[in-house]
């Protein structure tokens, strides 16, 4: 073990042609015991830099949707809200979860657990503060976020956002406005699984014929959202 030095470690892993990134895993992780029962005062492989072994990979630039496939995915919905029986509804808010996620540039589970107190239509304005998600043995649960970095304010929200939100508040009761129950629910009237809406958004874009959107998930709205803006006012 005395004879594993950074170069050692480094000219093993850059010779690899298979996953480097688990070898040197393992590896740390080996000699990290070596370090805690004393053969080694020092984990020669913490020392390796990335750059040196190989294992730095430019990140993929996050693909967003551009106008010709945000169009596709508006008349994709478009198809799947039509009744297969007479008379039908679908039940999940599929067009208007896209819609909001698109505008606040959020997570799927963050769409699905904004409440309507936390929204402010007269200003325009959404809280972000907590995320649904299942738990085994649970369901469905609504948390808040973790910590203060991951709550924050969406401003400016357009019109079309709040005018549809506004029609949704005027089919329910009076006194939902400011209550904690979701902006999305489910037919229930109860926060919407995610795979939910993860399921109606595969069986739309199956719909779209002319341009393919089989690579479109509902992470790339968040994708697309923060690609605009950085286009727009820089990261």
């Amino acid at each position: 073990i005395r004879e594993v030095t950074p170069g050692v470690v480094s000219r093993f892993l850059a010779a690899l042609t298979v996953q480097p990134k688990l070898a040197r895993t393992c590896i740390t992780m080996a000699l990290d015991a070596a370090v805690l029962d004393g053969a080694i005062g020092v984990n020669p492989a913490r020392l390796v830099p990335k750059a040196v072994e190989g294992l730095e990979t430019a990140r993929r630039r996050p693909r967003a949707l551009r106008p010709v496939e945000l169009l596709a995915v508006r008349d994709a919905i478009a198809a799947w809200e039509e009744p297969t029986i007479p008379g039908a509804v679908k039940s999940i808010p599929l067009r208007d979860a896209v819609l909001m996620e698109l505008i606040t540039g959020t997570r799927i589970g963050e769409v699905l657990a904004i409440r309507w107190c936390d929204v402010d239509l007269d200003r325009g304005v959404v809280d972000i503060n907590g995320k649904v998600y299942p738990v085994k043995g649970q369901g469905l649960i609504r948390s808040d976020v973790k910590n203060e970095n991951g709550e924050r304010e969406v401003h400016g929200l357009p019109a079309v956002v709040v005018a549809m939100l506004r029609a949704r508040l005027a089919d329910l009761p009076a006194g939902t406005e400011h209550s904690m129950a979701p902006v999305l629910p489910s037919a229930e009237g109860t926060f919407l699984w995610p795979n939910n809406v993860r399921r109606a958004w595969r069986e739309a874009r199956a719909l779209s014929t002319d341009v393919d959107l089989s690579w479109v998930t509902p992470h790339t709205l968040r994708k697309t959202a923060g690609t605009t803006i950085a286009e727009v006012a820089g990261v």
